[in-house]
This record gives structure tokens, C-alpha cells and sequence, in this order.
């Protein structure tokens, strides 16, 4: 043969070695593809249990950094926010709740000692109301879940504020018809401050009822409840917070937080956490004229039911908006002004709305006794200022949660 160089010599050996080598790239490259696909499946999850929809804007962001800082603590590492329907699929349940789920969550989250009654408890939120803030049709429900355990230790629903209605017996109090009056909160000098209505024929509790307010607010988003186990400081905090990042589609543009408290004033709790993350009580109104009479009834308040008048009183409790008239469920009589399902009376002078006491009961023995008129506690919050105090909140939880829990420590030597 020819000159050359020396023929490289392929061994069986090498041979072999180059062919695992160009296996197991191949294998390396599927897994990689794999893994590539599951990673993202797995992010879409996530995405979804915990809402996150949208990027998290202006002031959210330091809010979501210092709660990231609190899932670091020790104390606080196994709890994570997701929707109850994430919850659910990660524990295999079908249907949203099971027959005695809302009913254990009630009684363990909404329930806390009552002054000197040693062993009782007050339950703050009735379960028909329970019940019906968390069902399908509201708009999202958010749960604080110890992962370890998988046990829901907090529990929040959020929806859009539905305006109030107007029963027929109460419409001779006014001096026009209530057909579309506008609601709003605050005095006349507050307007710019608080979020505004806005008109849609679409937006009634019951299609085509005159008695229906068609006037939404999309920038206030009710916190219908918000609610949390005893005994771990902060679980409240931690679920508001998330939801406050406001980082879900349903969220994105809101502008102010509204609680509408359980028991008005003697809900001390609630009353203290929503002035602790800057909410304050604003009176109601309903139109630009400020006319006296207008009284706003709570329309889906379970205690009470809307039927028509017959020639002997009115009618049966036909599970539908049958009529204008609200009536009380337990008596079947119509309801008054002091009825706990009425959210406001134009009437209420602000003397009245500010003192607390007063010689005339409700008819709910969950509710407190205030001054001369029944008026809801509607505490309004700007989102910034919500974000701010959360996130200072946050900082303190952080440090607490770094140090060693009591349980943790050994007190046994």
C-alpha cells in the first residue's frame, strides 16, 4: 500500500464505548425532553392552585417578597395558599365539599371564646352564610393548607360587591322609585377617594327585576370572609397577603378592599385586624341627592326570602325571587329597618352611625345592638395601603417565625 500515516486501530472495546456513549445521549436527550415537559405541566399546576395569573405590580411587590420571607421561617414553611379546587385535587375530591366539610371548617375557624364563658365559643358567621359565600358561584375561594397534614388551617372567599335591594315595604319611605338608585359609600368630600359605580344592565341579582340595583362596583373586591384557626398568630395575614399581590385575572384591577364585619362592633377581632391594615367604616348612600328613605336590603341574605302579597297576607318561601317583598324566613313576617339582612338606612344620621349601644334589639341574636338604626359595618381600604401594612405585618411574622416555636422547645429536662 501506499505511504501514510499510522491506521487508528478501532478496538471491540471502543467500539462499544462509543455506542453506550451515543445511547445514553439519546436516553439523556428523551429524559431531558421528558422531564422538560412534566417541569412545565407542573408549573401550569402551580400556576393554577395558587392564581397566579398575573405579574405582581407596584407596591404587591414588596409584599410578595416579604411573604416570601415568612414560607423561609421554620414556623411558617408548611403552609401554602392554593383555590379550594387545587386543594381538592391534590386530596382526590370530586365534588367542592363534602357533606360535614364546611360545617368542621365552620366551627374550627369562625369559633373563639366569648369573654368570661369558660369552655364556649361565639361563631361569628352563620353556616347558611358560610355556606353560600363559599359555593361555586362565588368568585373565588382561597385556603391556607398545612401541607405536612393537609389540613385547612384559614379560609378566605372574595367576590365583586353586589349593591343592595330595595323590599317593597319600604318603598313608601322613599321619594322616588328605587328602581336603579345609586349606591356609594362616604360623604360628598370622600368620593374621589372611594371606588365609584358604574352602570350595567347586565349586573342584577335576579334578571330583569325592577327591584335589583344594575349598578356595579368592579374596583372593590369583598372579602366575604376571611377566617382562621387559633393558636398560630399570623394565619390570617399570611392568606390576605397572598390575595392582596393581586396576581389572578379576577383580581388584577382592583383598587380597594371592603369587609363587611359580622357582628359590627362587637366583633372586636375583625373590627381591630381590618383598622390594623388601614380600613375604616364609611357611611352608605344612595344617590347624588342624598334623599332620606332609601333602605338596602341584603338581596341573597339566606335569612330572608322574596315572595308577592295575596288576599290573606303573602306568599309561601318558593326558593326564587317570587316578589318585591322580603320576609323574615324563621317568622314569615316582613322585615323592618332593624332586620340584620338590611346593609343600610339613608335615614342613620352620622351621630347615630358612630355610637355604639342601643335599647333596640335586632332580630339576629349573632348581631350587636347599635344606635337608633340598623347600619352593616362596611370597613374600605385603598389596595396600596393594604399592601403597605401587610407588608410590614410580614416583617414581624418573619422575625417571630425564625425563632423557635414553644412546642419546639424542651422543657422536659
Amino acid at each position: 500500500g501506499g505511504g501514510g500515516g499510522a491506521a487508528e486501530r478501532w478496538t471491540k472495546s471502543r467500539v462499544c464505548a462509543l455506542q453506550l456513549a451515543g445511547r445514553a445521549a439519546a436516553v439523556a436527550a428523551r429524559v431531558h425532553a421528558r422531564l422538560g415537559v412534566a417541569w412545565g405541566e407542573m408549573m401550569r399546576r402551580a400556576v393554577r392552585a395558587y392564581n397566579l395569573a398575573e405579574p405582581v405590580r407596584g407596591q404587591g411587590v414588596a409584599l410578595s417578597a416579604a411573604l416570601q420571607g415568612v414560607y423561609a421561617t421554620r414556623r411558617y414553611r408548611d403552609y401554602c395558599v392554593m383555590t379550594k379546587p387545587a386543594f381538592n385535587e391534590m386530596i382526590g375530591q370530586k365534588q367542592l365539599w363534602t357533606a360535614s366539610e364546611r360545617k368542621e371548617l365552620l366551627n374550627r375557624l369562625c369559633t373563639r371564646p366569648e369573654g368570661a364563658q369558660k369552655g364556649k365559643g361565639r361563631t361569628w358567621i352563620t353556616l347558611d352564610y358560610f355556606s353560600q359565600h363559599t359555593s361555586r358561584e362565588a368568585a373565588e375561594v382561597y385556603v391556607l393548607v398545612h401541607v405536612p397534614t393537609m389540613r385547612i388551617d384559614a379560609l378566605a372567599s372574595v367576590a365583586d360587591f353586589q349593591p343592595p335591594w330595595t323590599a317593597a315595604q319600604f318603598h313608601h319611605m322613599a321619594h322616588t322609585c328605587q328602581e336603579d338608585r345609586m349606591f356609594f359609600f362616604g360623604r360628598r368630600s370622600e368620593v374621589k377617594s372611594l371606588p365609584r359605580a358604574r352602570y350595567d344592565s347586565s349586573n342584577s341579582f335576579e334578571g330583569g327585576s325592577r327591584f335589583s340595583s344594575h349598578f356595579h362596583m368592579p374596583s372593590l373586591l369583598s372579602v366575604d370572609i376571611i377566617c382562621a384557626m387559633a393558636g398560630v398568630r399570623g394565619l390570617a395575614t399570611l392568606l390576605l397577603s397572598h390575595i392582596s399581590c393581586l396576581q389572578s385575572a379576577f383580581l388584577k384591577d382592583r383598587t380597594h378592599l371592603l369587609f363587611d364585619i359580622s357582628g359590627r362592633e362587637a366583633n372586636t377581632r375583625m373590627v381591630r385586624f381590618s383598622q390594623s391594615i388601614g380600613a375604616h367604616r364609611y357611611q352608605t348612600f344612595a344617590d347624588e341627592a342624598r334623599s332620606e328613605g332609601f333602605i338596602g336590603v341584603e338581596g341573597d341574605d339566606p335569612s330572608i326570602f322574596w315572595t308577592y302579597k295575596t288576599p290573606t297576607g303573602y306568599g309561601t318561601n318558593e326558593g326564587r325571587t317570587a316578589g318585591p317583598f322580603a320576609l323574615d324566613v324563621e317568622t314569615g313576617e316582613p322585615i323592618t329597618a332593624l332586620h340584620p339582612a338590611v346593609l343600610f338606612d339613608d335615614r342613620v344620621t352620622v351621630h347615630d352611625f358612630h355610637r355604639a349601644g342601643s335599647s333596640s334589639p335586632l332580630l339576629d341574636a349573632n348581631a350587636v345592638r347599635v344606635a337608633g338604626r340598623n347600619c352593616s359595618y362596611f370597613a374600605i381600604a385603598p389596595v396600596e395601603t393594604v399592601q403597605a401594612r401587610l407588608a410590614a405585618m410580614l416583617q414581624g411574622l418573619e422575625q417571630d417565625g425564625s425563632a423557635p416555636h414553644p412546642a419546639d422547645v424542651d422543657d422536659t429536662g
